[in-house]
């Protein structure tokens, strides 16, 4: 691991909301340590709905908006309108199964499988042991696997289970039994799937879980997580501060600081595994190599909600929102950002 270098002076991104482009340049240059700084918002969005995710499938053909309302799917980079999945309030993902492409979404009990090309429902990943409530997924890098949380009832009592599901075949694998009372967080498979992440919320826990046996590996710090795409670090974070560790023994080697007193801190890895970002009331970018700040950008609106790196790592997502009391009614304002280098 290279020794760290001395922290330099951030590069600030403009704060204006984008004045939003009709489509977004397909040839945007892939975003990197030398030019992360350039990042500018060229196109966004606004809705008094709650958005809660943006995601691409791995083609990045078409891009998903998803909030309360259902999934939002444009065409990528075009921006143009595909079609609407009226479900969905947790998580979703996009994958390829046979010669399907599949939206993977977490809702009303199930995780179901929509057919992008009709826009309908065609399968669904259930245990019947479940509550009607479904929460996060997770996908195994390979799409061979799925990871989704639900709710079970025992002796008047609930706690939480995560599914590991084979998904071309719809076999359930394995199930793991995390606990607490409530869904949990963020699910994410190790690269080469050999273990997975759970959170819990409201214990500011991380749990690594072998994906063969079911047994538990370690827990530490966090109420949110992600592996590096090389596997070599994991990231967990929560209140204000983000958890470097080694990916293989877990050891802690950094700890950064972000600008939030919220529980949930959004963090993402760029696909090539070099640049990390994370925020709340900014995004902050890291390079991997030595853990320097290298950029930090203002957002339009609000805290920051989720955060995305594209596959191609041409293009960074944002959602950041804020909730607030004017004359005693709730105003809701949620605003979708897409970033990239500027020429």
């Amino acid at each position: 691991m290279p020794s760290p270098t001395p922290t330099q002076e951030l590069a600030v991104a403009p704060t204006a909301f984008p004045t939003s482009l009709s489509q977004l340049p397909a040839d945007a240059p892939f975003i990197s340590p030398s030019n992360a700084s350039d990042l500018v918002p060229l196109w966004g969005q606004a809705s008094e709905e709650e958005v809660l995710r943006v995601g691409w499938p791995e083609d990045e053909r078409l891009i998903g908006i998803g909030g309360v309302a259902g999934i939002e799917i444009l065409e990528f980079p075009n921006m143009s309108e595909y079609g609407m999945v009226h479900d969905g309030l947790f998580d979703f993902a996009f994958t390829q199964v046979f010669d399907w492409q599949i939206l993977m979404v977490a809702s009303q009990g199930s995780v179901k499988m929509w057919d992008l090309t009709l826009l309908k429902p065609i399968e669904g990943y259930r245990d019947p042991e479940d509550m009607t409530l479904a929460g996060r997924l997770a996908l195994s890098e390979d799409g061979q696997r799925l990871a989704a949380s639900a709710l079970r009832e025992s002796g008047g009592e609930q706690h939480t289970v995560v599914h590991i599901w084979d998904v071309e075949s719809g076999m359930k694998l394995l199930t793991i039994q995390p606990g607490g009372s409530a869904l949990s967080g963020a699910l994410a498979f190790r690269p080469d799937g050999t273990e997975l992440a759970t959170t819990d919320w409201f214990e500011s826990i991380v749990s690594f879980w072998d994906t063969e046996t079911g047994d538990l590996l370690e827990s530490v710090r966090g109420a949110n997580v992600q592996y590096s795409p090389d596997g070599d670090f994991i990231a967990t974070a929560a209140v204000g501060s983000v958890w470097i560790w080694i990916g293989e023994s877990r050891r802690l080697i950094r700890e950064l600081e972000v600008n939030s007193e919220e529980l949930i801190v959004p963090i993402a890895f760029s696909p090539d595994g070099a640049l990390f970002a994370a925020g709340k009331d900014r995004i902050t970018i890291w390079k991997t190599e030595n853990w320097v700040e290298i950029t930090s950008l203002s957002l339009p609106g609000g805290a920051l909600q989720s955060l995305q790196f594209s596959p191609s790592g041409r293009y960074l997502a944002s959602v950041s929102g804020q909730k607030s009391f004017d004359t005693g009614d709730l105003v809701q304002a949620y605003f979708v950002t897409i970033w990239a280098v500027d020429g």
